[in-house]
């Protein structure tokens, strides 16, 4: 796994970041190829609660 630093120093291209909300969503982001993804603590609770 590569830091974000050295991908925004090392390209020249947009770099596209999904937001997830669950481990499936994470795996969803991987196998689309996606080399960064964030969270929010919200979205983490929320998915948690069941409050989607």
């Amino acid at each position: 796994m590569s830091k974000i630093g050295d991908l925004i120093r090392n390209t020249n291209e947009v770099i596209l970041v999904p937001e997830i909300f669950d481990c499936a969503s994470a795996k969803a982001a991987d196998l689309n190829g996606f080399k960064v993804i964030m969270i929010s603590s919200a979205d983490l609770a929320n998915s948690l609660c069941g409050q989607l």
